[in-house]
Formats: C-alpha cells, sequence, structure tokens
C-alpha cells in the first residue's frame, strides 16, 4: 500500500508545529463522521491491546514453553496474513464499511470467549481465531477512511489515525500488564478456588470490545453509505450537450448547455458555455451565471 505524501508542493512553507499530537489530530474533530471512527478505533485497539499479554499469559498458565508460545504466535500471524489477503474480495462483494462490521464483530466475539482463557487453552485458541479474522477490517478503516479526504490529505488523516491507534496501543499495554500481575499472572489456572480474578484483562479487554462495537453501530445508523464517498468526484457520468441560439438586443451568441449526471444519482450539475465574438464582447455586458 503507497500513502501518498501530503505535502506535494516543494514550494509549500511548513512548520513543526504542523506536527504535534495537537495539530494531527486537528486533522480528525474537524469531521464528525470521523471523530465518531477515531473514538471507536480507540476503544477497539485498547480493547485488542489486551493481546500484549498473550505469550505470558500462555506461559504462566498453561505452562507452554516459549518454543510452543512462538509457534503458535507464527501459526497465527500466517493465519492473519492470509484472512487479509482476503480483504479486497470481500470489500469487493460486501463494501468497506459492512466488511468493517463484520471484523468489529469478530473481534468482539473473539475476547468474550477469552474471557474463558483460564479455564481452557482451547478457548484461548479460539477467541484467538476470531480476534485474527478480524484483521480483514483493516483494509476496509482505510478505504473508508481515506475517502473522507481529498488524495493530498490521506497521509495526514492516516498519521492522525496512527498517533490514536499508538496512543491507545501504549495505555492499553500498561493497564493490562498491571491487571495480568495484580492476579497473580496467569498462575492460578486450573485451581478452582483460584479462577475468580485470573479473567480480569480479558474481561477488561472483552468491555472495551464491547463498548467499540456500539461505538461503530452507532457511527453506521448516524452516518449512512452515502457519507462514505464524501471526497470522491463522480465516479461515471453522462454530458449532454444541446446547442441553442440567443439574441439579446441585436447582439447573439451561440450557448451550449451541459447537463451532466452522476450514475445513480438524481443530482444534476448544469452550466452554460457563451462563445461570443471580440465585438460583441465589446458591446455587451456579460454577467456571469
Amino acid at each position: 500500500m503507497l500513502i501518498p505524501e501530503s505535502n506535494q508542493d516543494p514550494n509549500l512553507n511548513t512548520s513543526w508545529r504542523d506536527a504535534t499530537p495537537y495539530a494531527i489530530l486537528s486533522q480528525i474533530t474537524g469531521s464528525p463522521y470521523l471523530s465518531y471512527i477515531a473514538i471507536a478505533v480507540f476503544t477497539s485497539i485498547f480493547g485488542l491491546s489486551v493481546l500484549s499479554i498473550s505469550v505470558a499469559f500462555v506461559i504462566a498458565a498453561y505452562k507452554w514453553t516459549q518454543t510452543v508460545a512462538v509457534v503458535v504466535a507464527i501459526g497465527i500471524g500466517a493465519g492473519g496474513f492470509f484472512t487479509q489477503a482476503a480483504a479486497p474480495r470481500l470489500i469487493d462483494m460486501f463494501g468497506a464499511r459492512r466488511v468493517l462490521l463484520m471484523a468489529i464483530n469478530s473481534s468482539n466475539i473473539g475476547l468474550i470467549i477469552m474471557v474463558l482463557s483460564p479455564i481452557s487453552p482451547v478457548f484461548f485458541l479460539i477467541g484467538l481465531i476470531f480476534v485474527v479474522s478480524a484483521i480483514i477490517g483493516i483494509p476496509a478503516f482505510l478505504s473508508l477512511v481515506s475517502r473522507q479526504v481529498e488524495k493530498d490529505e490521506v497521509g495526514k488523516i492516516l498519521g492522525a489515525f496512527f498517533s490514536i491507534t499508538t496512543i491507545a496501543i501504549a495505555i492499553g499495554s500498561v493497564v493490562y500488564s498491571a491487571i495480568f500481575s495484580a492476579v497473580g499472572s496467569g498462575g492460578a489456572c486450573g485451581r478452582d478456588s483460584d479462577l475468580a480474578l485470573v479473567w480480569l484483562p480479558w474481561g477488561v479487554g472483552a468491555i472495551a470490545m464491547t463498548a467499540s462495537n456500539w461505538l461503530f453501530r452507532r457511527w453506521a445508523n448516524k452516518f449512512d453509505e452515502s457519507h462514505d464517498d464524501r471526497a470522491q468526484p463522480f465516479k461515471e457520468f453522462n454530458v449532454v450537450m444541446n446547442p441553442i441560439r440567443i439574441t439579446d438586443e441585436g447582439a447573439s451568441a451561440d450557448t451550449t448547455n451541459i447537463t451532466v449526471h452522476r450514475a445513480g444519482d438524481q443530482q444534476k450539475n448544469s452550466m452554460k458555455l457563451v462563445t461570443l465574438d471580440e465585438a460583441e464582447l465589446n458591446s455587451q455586458k456579460i454577467s456571469s451565471f
């Protein structure tokens, strides 16, 4: 994926103030559509950050060796690669919006299942499969966000969302590590009397992911699909040109009425082109229309 440079004008003066987190995030706050997504993304990334304790958890809870944990991680990573490779076809079939909501649902279900991880590694692996399947939402998300701004602003808007993601991961990693350490680093798994708090990190992640799912649903209800292509030009249009002749106080001009119809839309843009010779141009007062 290529991200176009936001500043394509070499003569445009830039300032370090434009690179501050506040300036970057201001690219989002100006759009209610993007603001909703930003809050939902922050919440979802915070929830998914619980995965930062995965390796330590399976080693402490299930007595897996580091080798086994790494092998499982590699397998999950390969699955995520193939899942993301299928994303473009799914987006073509269902649309970016639906694929994104499917991904949020999948990760939400996965984290809820992982709440039961202290009971058995089966729940951990099943939940992880659901979470990894949610990777299809990344291309869908990028597609929706990039279509909200002009091409020369794509880099800025994606940089703003990258900042949000980084902040959420940083906060989430600290929170889940602290909780994980406080409940015994998963070492209580397998003893029924000690299961009371071992699920807590996964529970917090599931709650955050559920909140994110709710926010995305609110966003989808508030902004219908017509908002998804706000910054895009007409993809298809038909041009109808009807030449006519007009006469105004002895002066004549050839005019052409042009009507542009966007495919599948009722909107029309009309304009007139008027051709006057030099003598008529000097004798007539031309008004814009």
